[in-house]
């Protein structure tokens, strides 16, 4: 995914007595807590998707399997600060990518807002750019949220306040059956196909 910038500032000298102390206690039990809570959400939200593989494929007009599916960032790994995705996706061939899970959002004050998010990041900006079009005709639901402009991504989003978070699950599952919803209105991923060009030397006679 696209890079968002890095939200992360060095201890002031005053407080880094304090900070490397705190780490030394601590690094190693919020590691393995760190990981403990991706391994539970990528897990979770693999279900959901296996649930939905069904609606996925009907309503993008793909052949998707289980197979197809994987997390992201890889298992065990942690969430990269910079650009926090917590998902599992699908590989699409000759399209890309598609997400479902969680994102944090970093706020104009520091903050994070958890979404849940359901994204499309496609291989080819022309790819991108025609799936733009169309829904800009019938949705305005889906935006490239969250790097606009800059990224190949298309994205249904929707903030999880703190004290819902423990559901997200259902959430999640509630974004992504509206996003192929939305996909089914403009025709799946072969709505972006063009007609064949009639004088194409490689059209059929």
């Amino acid at each position: 995914m696209t890079t968002t910038g890095s939200p992360t500032t060095a201890p002031t000298p005053v407080g880094r007595e304090m900070f490397i102390k705190e780490g030394a206690v601590s690094y190693v039990k919020a590691t393995i807590a760190m990981k403990e809570f991706a391994r539970i959400v990528q897990v979770e939200c693999e279900e959901v998707a296996l649930n939905l593989l069904y609606d996925i494929n009907f309503k993008m007009g793909t052949e998707l399997t289980e197979e197809s599916l994987s997390p992201y960032p890889q298992a065990g790994k942690l969430v990269d600060p910079n650009d926090p995705w917590l998902c599992v996706r699908f590989s699409v061939k000759d399209f890309g990518y598609m997400y479902l899970g969680l994102y944090w959002e970093l706020l104009r004050d520091g903050s994070y807002e958890l979404h849940a998010v359901a994204t499309f990041e496609f291989s080819k900006k022309e790819l991108y750019e025609c799936a733009r079009d169309k829904f800009q005709g019938v949705s305005s639901m889906i935006d490239g949220f969250p790097y606009g402009a800059a990224g190949n991504c298309l994205t249904l989003s929707e903030p999880i306040p703190t004290e819902q978070a423990a559901s997200f699950p259902l959430i999640v599952d509630e974004v992504f059956s509206r996003f192929l919803e939305e996909w089914k209105r403009i025709g799946g991923l072969n709505g972006l196909k063009s007609p064949p060009n009639p004088y194409s030397p490689t059209a059929s006679s």
